[in-house]
């Protein structure tokens, strides 16, 4: 499934205000390379997928990316993992894939936000799971980008 004449606008919006958002962040031509490379990667991988309101998924990724950025200042790396945050859980797109393309890095951010879905359990059991995680992620993570990302995903929810 490909993304209607809508979705494109819709996407088009999020990715002008991300791309507003890093200009403090992108100096030279690679650090846009590097977060459009990211972009165009979890677009891709997400192309076709729906969040519950009907939107576009790679909206939620952007929003993401946007908050990493703007509301908290992190850097191009935690912007990329922001991007990608949800594409090793979701997609058929490998950790080590994550890594040959934007390096270790990147990858341990995303191995870090990388969420066991268990979709195979009831919801209430579900919810239950999702929030001893949740806690687990803010006993253990000694990485405070990891757990910025993190906020980010859930302000963004």
């Amino acid at each position: 499934m490909n993304y209607t004449a809508e979705d494109e606008i819709l996407i088009q919006q999020a990715w002008d205000k991300l791309a507003e958002s890093c200009k403090k962040i992108c100096k030279r031509e690679e650090d846009w390379n590097f977060i459009k490379r990211a972009f165009f990667l979890a677009k891709e991988a997400h192309k076709g997928v729906r969040r519950r309101s009907g939107e576009p998924y790679i909206i939620h990724p952007l929003e993401v990316a946007i908050i990493v950025v703007r509301e908290i200042g992190l850097g191009k790396k935690s912007v990329v993992s922001a991007l990608l945050h949800d594409v090793v859980e979701d997609t058929e797109i490998t950790i080590e894939e994550i890594e040959d393309k934007f390096g270790a890095r990147v990858r341990e951010l995303v191995e870090s936000e990388t969420e066991d879905k268990r979709a195979d359990l009831p919801p209430e059991d579900t919810w239950q799971i999702r929030k001893e995680e949740s806690l687990q992620v803010l006993k253990n993570a000694e990485d405070p980008a990891v757990l910025m990302v993190w906020l980010g995903d859930k302000l963004a929810n």
